[in-house]
């Protein structure tokens, strides 16, 4: 905890020191795992896609009669399926690597 002023002064890592702390020594950022954030990205990108899918479910069954309740979902369904599609293709390219 007593390295939080310290991060907060250098955010970035790169010797700022714009809180004026007195010996304010740079502090070591610890790195993530980048496969623990990618996997994190996925799983958030899938629950939000499945969550947006039940609610849309759940207001076309309290809104449209029986013949029109699936009728309405199809256009939501395909969009998020196109969405989900798009962003997990997004999170599978290599765009932290220098290409070289």
């Amino acid at each position: 905890m007593k390295a939080l002023p310290l991060l907060l002064s250098d955010p970035l890592g790169i010797g700022w020191n714009l809180l004026s702390l007195d010996g304010a020594a740079p502090v070591e950022p610890s790195t993530l795992e980048m496969g623990i954030v990618w996997h994190t990205q996925i799983a958030v990108l899938l629950g939000g896609h499945v969550a947006s899918i039940y609610l849309a479910h759940v207001t076309a069954m309290r809104t449209f009669s029986n013949q029109r309740r699936v009728i309405s979902q199809v256009p939501t369904l395909i969009l998020m399926v196109a969405y989900t599609i798009v962003g997990l293709w997004i999170l599978s390219l290599p765009l932290g690597t220098e290409q070289g």
